[in-house]
């Protein structure tokens, strides 16, 4: 017999399909409901793949330690690039954010994607009180009217 679907409710974020599957295990045959995570198409397997397992949890306004590998002339080193998340964007393997600091005077924006090989981890410093998910105006902002307030 083939698995039945059956539609589950919509209610926000689309859950994952239910399908009716005939158990032999239990008694006289009774289907069972399963709840899978089944992908509809490649590109999900794929982006699936793609993502790195640990990514720590933290959102704009924490500041944060990237190292990334980077690769001069031939050789290839980690480089660290410490400071305040001013946005992150995108899903999935795409997620990318932007981390800003002020180096000798002059503010650096740098993009990191998320799940990219380059990027061999991320460590979270201080946690951020923002209230936006973007921080456009701390590029504005200049010394101590560019901080911060760290959550306790």
């Amino acid at each position: 017999m083939a698995p039945r679907r059956i539609p589950a409710p919509n209610r926000g974020a689309a859950p994952a399909p239910i399908i009716l599957l005939r158990c032999p295990l239990q008694a006289g045959g009774v289907h069972a409901i399963i709840r899978a995570a089944i992908p509809m198409n490649v590109i999900d397997l794929l982006d699936r793949d793609q993502r790195k397992e640990k990514v720590p949890d933290f959102r704009a306004g924490d500041t944060v330690r990237v190292y990334s590998r980077v690769i001069e002339g031939g050789k290839e080193r980690v480089q660290m690039f410490e400071g305040v998340v001013t946005m992150r964007k995108g899903s999935g393997s795409r997620e990318s954010i932007t981390v800003r600091r002020v180096a000798h005077g002059v503010g650096v924006e740098k993009t990191f994607l998320l799940h990219s090989p380059r990027v061999e981890r991320i460590e979270l410093g201080k946690r951020g009180v923002v209230r936006r998910s973007r921080l456009y105006y701390l590029s504005e902002k200049v010394g101590k009217a560019a901080r911060i307030k760290e959550k306790r």
